[in-house]
């Protein structure tokens, strides 16, 4: 089994946007939170959303963005003057509203679901310029280094006490980012694929008679092209049959709901 890791689609390497040299002092500092989805809400209720509550009472000029399929929950209600909630749109649009942030936060809860995801929300906030501070899943924690390029939070406490750090130190948030950014331009380029698929197009195997099979599984593709791994998914599976459809019959094994 080969296993290639979600790279950045196209739209998120034109966006991309190395973080700023130094702080800007006249802007609030915004955290963002976003949800493709509606999975992932236990930790965000009994979690993240504790914490940010505690984080906005502390630092009254922080600014929180919900981007997506996020409710706003009882206990951030008495900030809602300084939270914006965005619905699910275009992918664009959720760049757009992304790079408006200088912390980018993900909570999931553990287990071998969460540690299989992938790390697209750190690569869309890493190449946006953004700090991120995320929960420590397989994945995060065998691509990342906490204090070099992230932050890792299990817990309320844990989460306070990491967001309030970069929200105190924004030499340490300015680092962390520009790290984070010369990682995941450097991880997630659309070339990582050539180095994956050539020695598999171009091996020594004999020629087939037909052409070979590749089954590509995900919960959701076009035409539900639901969240952002789905897109990256999809922009993977048009670029090998624009290379190789010829010699590759792709068969894509994905959820159905109605929509």
């Amino acid at each position: 089994i080969e296993v290639l890791a979600n790279l950045a689609p196209h739209e998120l390497l034109a966006a991309a946007t190395p973080p700023p040299e130094q702080p800007d002092p006249l802007t609030p500092l915004r955290l963002v939170f976003a949800s493709g989805t509606t999975a992932h809400k236990q930790a965000w209720q009994e979690e993240l959303a504790p914490a940010l509550a505690v984080l906005l009472e502390r630092n009254r000029s922080l600014r929180l963005d919900l981007l997506g399929h996020v409710q706003l929950p009882m206990q951030l209600l008495p900030f809602n003057h300084r939270i914006r909630c965005r619905p699910y749109a275009s992918y664009a649009s959720y760049l757009r509203q992304l790079s408006c942030a200088q912390i980018g936060l993900v909570v999931l809860e553990p287990g071998t679901y969460t540690d299989a995801k992938s790390a697209i929300r750190w690569m869309e906030f890493s190449l946006l310029g953004l700090a991120s501070v995320l929960s420590p899943t397989a994945t995060y924690a065998e691509l990342l280094s906490p204090g070099e390029d992230v932050l890792f939070a299990r817990g309320v406490d844990d989460w306070v006490h990491n967001v309030q750090r970069l929200i105190d130190d924004p030499d340490l948030r300015l680092c962390l980012a520009r790290a984070a950014y010369a990682k995941a331009l450097q991880r997630f380029q659309p070339a990582q694929a050539d180095a994956f698929w050539q020695p598999l197009i171009t091996g020594s195997s004999p020629a087939l008679p037909r052409r070979r099979r590749l089954l590509v599984i995900n919960v959701f593709f076009a035409p539900q092209s639901i969240g952002g791994a789905t897109r990256v998914a999809q922009d993977q599976v048009l670029q090998l049959l624009q290379r190789a459809g010829d010699r590759y019959e792709v068969t894509v094994l994905l959820s159905l709901i109605h929509i």
